[in-house]
């Protein structure tokens, strides 16, 4: 048994999210080498590389790519799962081949936002690879605000939650490792004659802990409040060191790149290291297939994670997906007696 102890450098699992034109975008663009999965189209104006989607297909395409393409991107920036949801949607619907459903409404009795739920645990499940390699996933979505009456309260207050299906925002929340809302910065004081007055609401503050007001969170230790500031010459977003070196500390992105030249794939193969950090990563490729082929356990995610953590293949943090590939090996190798061991629907002949 192959036991690793202490911490490990793996890639960030961040969330972003805010009201419109709040540094969003920007934010993301100055993390380490950031490439957008381009679905909003609304990144003209930032000097960044990006991979426009218009189709879920794409999407799953591009991803593919990255996990197992030439490149030396570090983090993976997508941008926005409101608009990524809209592609789920449309392509939920697609699927049912039923004229009558134009929306994901027209399922009836929450079915469409079930399937949405579904399908969101399965986009998370392409991203494992992504992260095997070494890269960070950075979510930017817009916010809303919803109205929370709580009992035994006269009156109600306003609460700020990510843009997304409300069975799909649990699952999301609890796959990042950071959940990061950006807003305007308000000062209120009082006049003479005792009204409130804002004084100022241009100045820009990131929060990283959960309060009634807004859903944050993060396992680093960040401060509760950051200021975001952008520099007045050119308008580049000056990132809080602290947030930035989060990420620069646990991108492993172009290390692994450059561990894939032939001299030096040639040297590890002669001279492993077992203090290489970069090996506790398995084959990405490799994974990319294997999580392929057990899309059909999505199905079943809960049973699976279930039992994946009694069995120590993952943590309470991870996802099915997340298991090592010899443990996921296992699966595919023997999948009617996995499901009938769980009580779950196996893989059927069309998967």
């Amino acid at each position: 048994m192959n036991v690793i102890s202490g911490k490990l450098k793996a890639p960030v699992k961040a969330i972003v999210y805010g009201p419109e034109k709040s540094g969003k975008s920007s934010l993301a663009s100055a993390l380490p080498s950031p490439v957008f999965l381009d679905i909003e189209h609304g990144t003209s104006n930032l000097d960044v590389s990006r991979l426009p989607c218009e189709t879920l297909a794409e999407v799953k395409e591009s991803i593919k790519w990255l996990a197992t393409g030439d490149h030396s991107f570090a983090t993976l920036v997508i941008d926005s799962a409101d608009w990524l949801e809209q592609l789920i949607n449309k392509n939920i619907i697609e699927k049912a081949k039923d004229q009558s459903i134009q929306s994901i409404e027209d399922f009836g009795y929450g079915k469409g936002w079930t399937k949405c739920a579904e399908a969101w645990k399965e986009f998370l499940c392409w991203l494992a690879p992504l992260m095997r390699r070494g890269m960070n996933i950075v979510f930017i979505t817009h916010s809303r605000v919803k109205t929370v009456n709580e009992p035994g309260k006269d009156q109600g207050y306003d609460h700020y939650e990510m843009n997304i299906a409300a069975k799909a925002s649990p699952l999301i929340s609890a796959w990042a490792d950071m959940i990061l809302f950006i807003n305007f910065y308000t000062h209120i004081a009082k006049t003479s004659s005792g009204k409130a007055k804002v004084t100022n609401g241009k100045e820009r503050r990131i929060y990283t802990t959960h309060c009634a007001i807004y859903d944050a969170g993060n396992r680093y230790n960040l401060p509760e409040e950051l200021r975001y500031d952008f520099d007045e010459d050119n308008l580049a977003p000056i990132v809080p060191e602290e947030i930035l070196e989060v990420f620069t500390e646990r991108s492993l992105g172009e290390k692994l790149q450059k561990a894939e030249t032939k001299e030096e794939t040639q040297s590890k193969k002669s001279e492993p290291s077992v203090n290489d950090e970069e090996s506790i990563y398995p084959d990405y490729k490799e994974l990319v297939s294997l999580v392929d082929q057990l899309s059909w356990l999505n199905n079943s995610a809960d049973e699976v994670q279930t039992y994946m953590r009694k069995n120590n293949w993952i943590d309470e943090t991870e996802i099915w997906s997340d298991a090592s590939p010899q443990n996921l090996k296992r699966i595919v190798n023997h999948p009617v007696e996995f499901a009938k061991k769980l009580g779950i629907k196996g893989p059927t002949t069309n998967e």
